[in-house]
């Protein structure tokens, strides 16, 4: 130090700058106690599924054949599995029938979102 008084307070001074400069490095910011970003995650991933399921459902009326329409319909996805009920076990027959012969590939290239599988249930 260099013995003048105020000299020693501006290095002091300035020393205790940097050191609030190096804290401000090491110091964490405040995190974010609220629930708001969880929900804003939610919610986009309820959308996506939503317009994916009403996406199917559009696509599975639009091409299903007449004889099947009153007799079944798409209930949900599941991934890339649309689940569809049929009214009976004839049926439910009948639409794996079509699936297998072509159906999923045009309801597939017909559906705005990724279909691999359908499951017919009664």
């Amino acid at each position: 130090m260099s013995g003048d008084p105020q000299g020693d307070h501006a290095e002091d001074r300035a020393a205790g700058g940097r050191l609030e400069r190096l804290r401000g490095f090491r110091v964490r910011g405040e995190r974010d106690q609220t629930v708001a970003a969880e929900v804003e995650r939610l919610r986009r991933g309820v959308r996506k599924r939503t317009r994916a399921e009403e996406a199917v459902g559009e696509a599975w009326a639009a091409v299903v054949p007449d004889e099947f329409a009153g007799a079944c319909m798409f209930v949900e996805l599941k991934g890339k599995t649309a689940i569809v009920r049929a009214r009976d076990a004839g049926v439910r027959y009948r639409i794996e029938r079509w699936l297998s012969a072509g159906g999923l590939a045009t309801l597939a290239g017909v559906a705005r979102a990724p279909v691999g599988r359908v499951k017919v249930v009664v």
